[in-house]
């Protein structure tokens, strides 16, 4: 079987294509910020290597806060009857408090692990200390940071594969403009959506709207109201999505998907494009409704709210004033009286 490059760690998307080839390791270093991922990349990797045994006769499960190196080296020198090899896992390596305990997992990790596949995952280890050193020297890494926009639409994808089906753009829109980047959700509409599309090869837009969260159907006001620049609405709609538990960052991503495709739709729609056929184009999920958005905002006042919402989004992720205040501030800027179309006659 191949065998990564050492230093090279796998990012958390590419883990599932790289053990269908035959990647493999004794000793998998996950790690990463979000938690979602990393529960299905150590998921994979027990997955691959118990071969289609079962997981309950081969694999020993570990917590940092209590590791015991005792208990530990027993697990990794015993002999499965019933898997190829033994599998255990370490769990929030991170939290490991004794500095004594951690050490000899990194002399462990050192001194090589033959007898079986040990996997250990942790938010983030300190490079300059021993554990963080032996796995990055004898440990094939996987990476599971927080994801970019572009590479959510690809989460989704894989999500939809793992159904054995496709997903048509018009849903991974949809679906992004709802849920921003929380992973959990978003593999849990498109389950739904799977379950919805019954026999058919692709989930589409209306598997996912019919089977989605009540969230849904406020997000798109929301969005709907800045765009019609509806103040009042729109800060109704902003206190109910914070209310039900949407974090401003996802809110702050889904105005800025929505600002960024009104501004492309409008640009169509300036040089004699039909307001719903720019709106399609642009990428929307429901272009009908984006079409009338599109005569109260002209291209330069979408780009300069989109360079406004910079400012929002690291306001929000960690600036003095708490995140409802940045966001409605926003919201006030962007239905507020202004410059509105160049051209109202133009959309159609």
């Amino acid at each position: 079987m191949a065998k990564a490059p050492k230093k090279q760690a796998i990012a958390a998307l590419d883990l599932k294509a790289a053990l269908a080839q035959g990647t493999t390791a004794q000793v998998w270093y996950v790690q990463g910020e979000e938690q979602f991922l990393t529960q299905r990349c150590v998921e994979e990797i027990v997955s691959a290597a118990l071969g289609g045994s079962s997981r309950s006769m081969a694999v020993e499960e570990f917590r940092g806060k209590n590791l015991k190196l005792g208990p530990l080296r027993d697990a990794l020198q015993s002999v499965s009857m019933f898997a190829p090899q033994r599998i255990v896992v370490v769990h929030q390596a991170d939290a490991i408090g004794d500095g004594a305990t951690q050490d000899g997992l990194a002399e462990i990790v050192a001194a090589g692990v033959t007898s079986a596949t040990l996997v250990v995952q942790a938010l983030k280890l300190d490079g300059r200390r021993k554990l963080g050193k032996a796995l990055a020297a004898h440990g094939l890494a996987v990476s599971c940071r927080p994801l970019y926009e572009r590479h959510v639409a690809a989460f989704i994808k894989m999500e939809a594969a793992r159904y054995k089906k496709r997903i048509d753009d018009g849903a991974v829109t949809f679906l992004m403009e709802m849920g921003g980047r929380r992973l959990g959700d978003l593999a849990g509409e498109v389950g739904k959506g799977a379950v919805a599309a019954g026999e058919e090869d692709v989930i589409k837009i209306e598997h996912v709207a019919g089977a989605a969260d009540t969230r849904l159907d406020t997000v798109f006001e929301f969005l709907d109201a800045v765009g019609l620049r509806n103040g009042r609405e729109a800060l109704l709609g902003l206190d109910r999505l914070l209310e039900s538990g949407v974090a401003p960052a996802a809110i702050a991503a889904a105005l800025g998907r929505h600002i960024r495709t009104l501004m492309v739709a409008r640009a169509r729609n300036d040089e004699g494009m039909s307001a719903e056929e720019a709106a399609r184009l642009a990428g929307s999920a429901v272009p009908f409704r984006l079409a009338p958005q599109l005569r109260l905002n002209s291209v330069p006042r979408l780009r300069s709210a989109l360079m406004a919402l910079l400012d929002v989004d690291s306001a929000v992720k960690g600036g003095r004033l708490p995140p409802r205040i940045v966001l409605e501030r926003f919201v006030l800027r962007m239905t507020s009286s202004g410059q509105t179309s160049a051209n109202p006659r133009r959309v159609r």
